[in-house]
């Protein structure tokens, strides 16, 4: 189609803990990107870590961007606030129009961050931004993207004690990776299906 009925927008964590898999991470986004662009689906490449107290999340692809070098800039460094990236992505996707979107996140579903959660209500203290409360925080920003039509899908490649609060976040969307080495792959089956039931 010369104006596909879909965009793709993928979110990979940039934390410490992806510095062993960088490359590999880099790479695989490289290779989604040129496929997606060679079936003319849009396609947006953003990173997010916390440094200094602040979550930034990096567009390293815009979807008129045609040059896929920058995913290459793609680095690993310092914490995750899970849930405030993910309500940055959701004030992202709605400045996008109306368009269907698939919403695809790269991360090892362990949110952890040195800038503490505030007391709030009956809780007067603050506490860690990891543990419980921290996949408490990214689920409810997971389930509000959803209630703006843009359900999340977590592509999970952490440790096997992570797939909980993966699946906690997420809900059934959750897909397992063997490695990040099958992202690009499993990726592909997925937006292949997309398409199967766009068309049925």
């Amino acid at each position: 189609e010369n104006q596909p009925s879909f965009t793709v927008d993928l979110l990979l964590d940039a934390s410490a803990s992806r510095l062993h898999c960088q490359e590999v991470i880099a790479a695989q986004g490289s290779i989604l990107a040129q496929s997606l662009a060679a079936c003319g689906i849009p396609v947006r490449v953003s990173s997010f870590s916390s440094l200094r107290g602040y979550t930034v999340l990096r567009v390293l692809k815009g979807f008129a961007d045609k040059n896929l070098q920058n995913i290459n800039r793609y680095f690993a460094s310092g914490w995750n606030r899970d849930g405030l990236a993910l309500r940055a992505v959701d004030w992202l996707l709605r400045r996008t129009g109306e368009q269907q979107r698939l919403l695809l996140i790269l991360t090892d579903a362990n949110p952890n961050d040195d800038t503490r959660l505030p007391g709030t209500g009956n809780q007067f203290f603050s506490r860690d931004y990891s543990g419980k409360p921290a996949v408490a925080d990214a689920a409810e920003e997971a389930t509000a993207l959803r209630r703006h039509g843009n359900p999340p899908l977590c592509l999970f490649s952490g440790r096997e004690g992570d797939l909980s609060s993966a699946r906690t976040i997420y809900g059934r969307d959750v897909v397992r990776l063997p490695s990040v080495g099958w992202f690009a792959q499993t990726v592909g089956k997925i937006i292949q299906g997309r398409l199967q039931a766009l068309e049925s």
